[in-house]
């Protein structure tokens, strides 16, 4: 049986800590990868889209020439318009990214400083700093059930049934974010 010398398991704790930094700043840096990688390509969709909206609102007043036409730029703006509010996603994507980044380099900063690992109110603000970032009322009860215990599915389950729910109220209300 071999024993620790002393001082030994403090130093493997330690290199224990310093990777897992490094996995953290590693998962940190493909997401800022993803994130500016998918704005290139949702500002891209954004410029195409609104251009093609503003050619179809500009056309000419066919109205007495021809009626077809007419109604199939109106059903292309229409259809247009919509796609646009569809590439939402995009801009969701890119904060929940951002938002999960953020989380991990204060999660790291912490984790770096070995001597404040066990404060309560470090990891207390943490939470609290990190929570305060949820815009949807969905996503602060999915972080709340997670600090609770809750597992992963169950978490994820309530946050989609909630979700669907908050983004009808929203439609409802005609509260759609664009660009």
């Amino acid at each position: 049986m071999t024993h620790s010398q002393p001082g030994s398991q403090d130093a493997e704790t330690l290199c224990h800590i310093q990777e897992t930094v490094k996995m953290l700043q590693l998962a940190v840096a493909q997401i800022e990868a993803s994130i500016l990688d998918s704005e290139k390509s949702f500002n891209r969709l954004a410029s195409n889209f609104t251009s093609i909206i503003e050619t179809a609102q500009a056309a000419p007043n066919l109205a007495d020439q021809i009626e077809q036409l007419k109604a199939r730029l109106l059903a292309l703006q229409t259809d247009v318009q919509g796609a646009v509010v569809d590439f939402q996603f995009f801009d969701r994507l890119a904060q929940r990214l951002s938002h999960v980044k953020e989380s991990l380099e204060e999660l790291g900063t912490v984790l770096e400083d070995g001597s404040k690992l066990h404060l309560p109110t470090l990891w207390t603000n943490l939470q609290n700093n990190l929570k305060s970032r949820y815009t949807m009322q969905c996503e602060r009860e999915m972080f709340d059930m997670m600090l609770a215990g809750a597992s992963v599915n169950d978490a994820l389950a309530h946050f989609k049934e909630n979700y669907l729910i908050e983004k009808a109220r929203q439609a409802d209300d005609g509260d759609i974010d664009l660009f």
